[in-house]
Formats: C-alpha cells, sequence, structure tokens
C-alpha cells in the first residue's frame, strides 16, 4: 500500500468528512498545550512558596486547567474544538487590546508587552488547524433537515389512519424524479409509500449523514441518482445508480455523496428505531 501525500488534503470517512490535515494539526496543538503548556504551568503551582494573588492564583488555575484538559483532544481532536476556540479567542482579543495598540504607536518593540505578543502571534496555527466547515455545522448552526428520526413520528402517527385513506394514498402514483428535483436543502429523508409493515423513504443528500446503527431492522439502499457511499468500519460501499446493497440490523454506518449529490431510496421497518454514534465501534 502506498502513502500519497495528496490523501491527507482529503475528506477523510472516519472523522466526519473532516481532512486528516486538520486532524493531524490539531493533535500537534494538544500535544504542545497538555505537555508543553501543562509542564510549565504545573510546575510553577507545585513550586510556588509565597501566597497566591488572589487574581494571579486565577490565571494560573484556568492555564493549568486548559492544558490539563488539552490532553482530552489528543484522543478526540474534535470533540475538544472548544478549547482551541478559547485559544484562538483569548489570544487574538489580547492582541488586538494591548499588542495592537502598542504597534500602532511604534512602542511596542522593548516593551513589556513585545515577549507575549511574539507567543500568541503563533495563534496562526489553531486558526489553520481547524476544520472550520465542520465548526460552523455541529456548534454554530446546523440546517434544519428532515432526518430519519423526525419521519419515525410521521411513521408511528401513519399506523393511525383509516384503512380506506391508508388504501387511497397507497394506489397513488409517485413520481420520484419530481420529488427528489423539489428537495433543496443539503440533506432530507422523505417517506414515500408504505408496504405492510415496512416503509419506502427517499434520501436526498449533498453532504454526509452521521454515524448510526438500527438496533431492530435491517436497511435496504437502492440508487436513483448520483453516487452514494455507505461507509462500515473502515470500508466503504460504492453504489452507483441503479445498484442496491443491504446494511444488516445494528451495524454501525454511515452514508454520504460520492458526488455532489445523490439520490436513494432505502427500504426498512416502519418502526425502525435509529441509535446516533459518535465514530464507528
Amino acid at each position: 500500500m502506498t502513502f500519497s501525500p495528496r490523501a491527507i488534503f482529503q475528506r477523510a470517512n472516519g472523522y466526519d468528512g473532516v481532512r486528516p490535515i486538520n486532524i493531524y494539526l490539531l493533535r500537534l496543538l494538544y500535544i504542545l498545550m497538555f505537555f508543553v503548556l501543562g509542564k510549565q504551568t504545573w510546575t510553577h503551582i507545585f513550586t510556588r512558596q509565597e501566597p497566591w494573588n488572589p487574581t494571579d492564583a486565577v490565571v494560573w488555575c484556568v492555564w493549568t486547567a486548559f492544558a490539563t484538559l488539552a490532553g482530552l483532544g489528543i484522543v478526540r481532536p474534535l470533540k475538544m474544538l472548544p478549547i482551541i476556540f478559547l485559544e484562538i479567542f483569548y489570544k487574538v482579543l489580547w492582541l488586538l487590546l494591548v499588542a495592537y495598540p502598542l504597534w500602532s504607536k511604534g512602542t511596542l518593540a522593548g516593551s513589556p508587552a513585545e515577549a507575549t505578543t511574539s507567543a500568541f502571534m503563533w495563534v496562526i496555527l489553531p486558526i489553520v488547524a481547524v476544520p472550520w466547515g465542520y465548526a460552523f455545522v455541529n456548534y454554530i448552526y446546523k440546517p434544519k433537515s428532515k432526518t430519519i428520526e423526525g419521519e419515525q413520528k410521521k411513521t408511528s402517527s401513519s399506523k393511525t389512519r383509516h384503512p380506506e385513506e391508508s388504501m387511497e394514498t397507497q394506489s397513488n402514483v409517485i413520481n420520484l424524479t419530481e420529488t427528489a428535483a423539489a428537495v433543496a436543502g443539503p440533506y432530507a429523508n422523505l417517506a414515500v409509500a408504505y408496504v405492510n409493515d415496512h416503509v419506502v423513504r427517499m434520501s436526498v443528500m449533498t453532504e454526509s449523514f452521521y454515524w448510526h446503527r438500527h438496533p431492530n431492522s435491517d436497511e435496504t439502499f437502492l440508487v436513483l441518482e448520483g453516487e452514494l457511499l455507505i461507509d462500515i468500519g473502515d470500508k466503504t460501499v460504492t453504489l452507483t445508480r441503479g445498484k442496491m446493497t443491504t446494511v444488516p440490523k445494528n451495524v454501525p454506518h454511515r452514508t454520504r455523496p460520492g458526488t455532489a449529490r445523490s439520490v436513494n431510496l432505502t427500504v426498512e421497518l416502519s418502526a425502525m428505531g435509529t441509535v446516533r454514534l459518535d465514530q464507528p465501534l
């Protein structure tokens, strides 16, 4: 197996589409925080002899907690992104409030703030390391879309329909092409038909869905448009138009478009449960 340097700049399956280069840079930051900053802060705390000034104590306690919690980021780089946000925020804020006024007056060089300014200018590294697209969607704003959980509620309510109403609905001709064309959002999962105790859904996506499993139902996929990638553990199943496959129940998986947009049908139990996963098991 050969290694391609370009691969680290391509979106990865195992980290919700985040590029490996971002994961490597984030882990580097966490390592520096945990070992370098952590050594300085813990050493200062344990070796200090004189009584603490309350304000100084707050500063050193915050830095020590910050450096120690960064250790979790070495293992869970995306989960601990708020630590990186904190670092970027307080360093940029300090540079604006303290360093910039001194620099604009030409008095920064030789001032007590010069050394801290030099250290804080490295804030460019965490700014580059953060996968901002992932951060925006997961921490700031996630567009509303029709997901499996929402459709499950509709499925449950559909069981109370009058039998004659159900038969009339099922006899309607469904134009799947028009249904898919009407979807404008990044992700939609629509129930298009019910067959006995199963439901046929249409999934339209332009971005990855999260890792999950279904404890009580297999799930069959049939691609209508584009290319669908199904990540199962460390393997990926590729489906193009007209191809289908079945993911057994309880198997962790994630779907994502292999092209700019993919449209597929799924067949599953109407009462299928969904368990969201942070990572594949």
